[in-house]
């Protein structure tokens, strides 16, 4: 199943695949209350081959998960990058203002 953005935004024209949606994680941390991923996403910014994204701390409930869903997550995000930029990029995550470089799991 997929999400369907023309709801929330009536000229959207793309669908949003069900990892980004609550019920995806809700086995592996608390689902209540969850919004998808881009409800917390503050924006990106690009220093050289670095590329910064900022969220809130609420996603790191999806960027902090386990293993397996920190991969599905970060890894579309950063193919997604790396496939709209001409150069090698490093990507970077900020939570809150402060850059995350090691995870828990």
């Amino acid at each position: 199943m997929s999400g369907d953005c023309s709801r929330c935004h009536p000229n959207a024209r793309i669908k949003i695949s069900r990892h980004l949606f609550p019920d995806a994680i809700s086995s592996t941390s608390p689902g209540e209350g969850a919004q998808p991923l881009y409800v917390y996403f503050r924006g990106l910014r690009r220093d050289g081959s670095k590329v910064i994204l900022g969220f809130t701390s609420d996603a790191t409930r999806y960027l902090n998960n386990t293993a397996a869903i920190q991969e599905l997550v970060k890894g579309a995000l950063e193919a997604t990058i790396r496939l709209h930029t001409g150069k090698s990029t490093d990507v970077y995550y900020e939570i809150d203002g402060e850059i995350f470089e090691e995870w828990d799991a």
